[in-house]
């Protein structure tokens, strides 16, 4: 190799080492590829809803479409459901009607541990984000539509 094409190390800081140097750089793209997948992973909203089966275990209802997107949204057919959890939604609310009729609202209680949040200390009809919200103590109840904000 000839002297014209080697290339100097710039010089650096004082109390930096090229260790250092390196390190930063890989910080720095770290920090890009989880800022990019926080940016795709806040579009993924879903709610999802579970029944209990013949011999008691909670089982998660299948053929469930457009379980991502706001808006009402109509089962084909009523579905029995006990829990339903939802992440990334402000809200969801579930109906024993079609169409998200506000008469056939359901109320639900949380399941899970008790949290400060009002809305999980009382009956409410507006799910906020969690998985533990229990339609029935005992059983299942029967959905025709659900909508999430």
């Amino acid at each position: 190799m000839s002297r014209k094409h080697e290339t100097r190390p710039r010089p650096l800081p004082p109390g930096l080492t090229h260790a250092t140097r390196l390190t930063s750089a890989r910080v720095r793209a770290l920090a890009a590829v989880v800022a990019a997948l926080v940016l795709t992973t806040a579009a993924l909203a879903d709610v999802r809803f579970y029944r209990i089966n013949k011999k008691g275990q909670e089982t998660q209802t299948e053929f469930v479409f457009n379980t991502d997107e706001t808006g009402c949204h109509n089962l084909p057919l009523a579905r029995n459901v006990h829990r339903v959890a939802q992440v990334r939604f402000e809200y969801c609310e579930v109906f024993t009607k079609a169409d998200c009729d506000q008469s056939s609202i359901v109320e639900a209680n949380w399941g899970g541990k008790r949290k400060r949040s009002k809305d999980k200390q009382h009956p409410t009809t507006r799910l906020s984000p969690g998985a533990m919200w229990l339609l029935s103590e005992t059983g299942n109840v029967k959905i025709k539509s659900w909508r999430c904000q």
